[in-house]
């Protein structure tokens, strides 16, 4: 039986405005039962378009790493592993259509994985290189206000700011009745609203983002990029589409 908030993905991320977009990745909570699917859209990260002033950072007890040691992947992976070396660690993967970042599983939960980290999604370059991480939360319901998903998302960024330092943030309301404190959600599905916030260092990419499943649930969602891989991997996939065309 699926639970109200992946029906809800089912319903609003897999409607059919998005359907042509969707990779089909199916949710894990811990567990090798497929139960849902999501749309690409998850994948994707926002586009800056301002930097905002910086919020205090604090320490963290989660993201424990010295800013020195910043290279190396999130939640127990590294960054190059093949599918076949991620799953000796315990991981079970479930391999998805489509290619936009290259070959990309569904994974089940990580034994380093923040607490309330409810979907991991691993992109490989063509090599069989991980070089892309993305982790979507358990859903924060019944809150169109966002209180609880802002005040996580507000954790995380002191968390993030202090691994990896100063971010880029992008915390901007949408215009009309998206402005007001009970459409914050709503104006986060819409995208008329945007809450994220870019991070980088000299081999890292991360961004910490909030999106919205329906008007009252909230998500926060990481993303996570090893640059060099990335480059790589952009570059094979351009000499690729130059042998199709």
């Amino acid at each position: 039986m699926l639970s109200r908030w992946q029906l809800n993905l089912l319903a609003v991320l897999g409607g059919p405005a998005l359907l042509s977009l969707a990779l089909g990745i199916w949710l894990w909570i811990g567990s090798d039962t497929p139960t849902a699917t999501i749309n690409s859209k998850i994948l994707h990260s926002q586009v800056q378009t301002s930097a905002a002033p910086k919020q205090d950072a604090r320490p963290s007890s989660v993201f424990v790493q010295a800013r020195g040691a910043s290279s190396e992947s999130p939640f127990g992976l590294h960054w190059g592993a093949s599918p076949d070396e991620v799953k000796s660690t315990g991981l079970q993967l479930k391999q998805q259509q489509g290619d936009v970042y290259g070959p990309t599983y569904s994974a089940s939960k990580p034994r380093n994985a923040i607490h309330d980290q409810g979907l991991t999604i691993l992109s490989f370059d063509y090599s069989g290189k991980l070089w892309r991480v993305v982790a979507l939360s358990i859903p924060f319901e019944n809150d169109p206000y966002g209180k609880a998903g802002k005040s996580r998302y507000a954790d995380l960024l002191r968390m993030l700011d202090d691994k990896y330092g100063r971010g880029q943030i992008e915390h901007r309301l949408g215009r009309g009745i998206y402005a007001e404190a009970e459409y914050f959600v709503a104006g986060i599905r819409s995208d008329d609203s945007m809450w994220f916030a870019n991070f980088e260092t000299s081999t890292i990419f991360v961004q910490l983002s909030l999106v919205a499943t329906d008007n009252s649930t909230l998500h926060w969602r990481i993303i996570y990029e090893n640059k060099n891989l990335r480059t790589a991997f952009e570059q094979d996939q351009k000499n690729r589409e130059k042998r199709t065309l």
